[in-house]
């Protein structure tokens, strides 16, 4: 058994639960945006507020995302290097 298994799914987990927290956010945002109607200045007023905010945090989310996949490929990639030196002939 892999005994790193646990922390993995806990950070998964962390991660998954950022990242709907910044997905409620932006649904919330949305939904504020659309109740505005035409009401075209306080649409760009909130436009310039909480966009900008929102692009930071999903791109920090995503690039999290993409760390942790990354540190899963190199791991999974280590475990086969090992595995396949083992099982190579000796050439000589």
């Amino acid at each position: 058994m892999n005994r790193k298994r646990a922390p993995r799914k806990e950070e998964l987990l962390t991660l998954r639960d950022n990242l709907l927290g910044t997905m409620q956010e932006l649904q919330d945002l949305h939904a504020r945006y659309v109740k505005m109607g035409r009401m075209s200045w306080s649409r760009f007023r909130l436009g310039l507020e909480n966009l900008a905010v929102m692009r930071s945090k999903l791109t920090v989310e995503i690039a999290a995302v993409n760390a942790f996949m990354s540190s899963l490929m190199m791991g999974a990639l280590g475990r086969m290097g090992t595995h396949a030196v083992k099982d190579l002939p000796i050439i000589g």
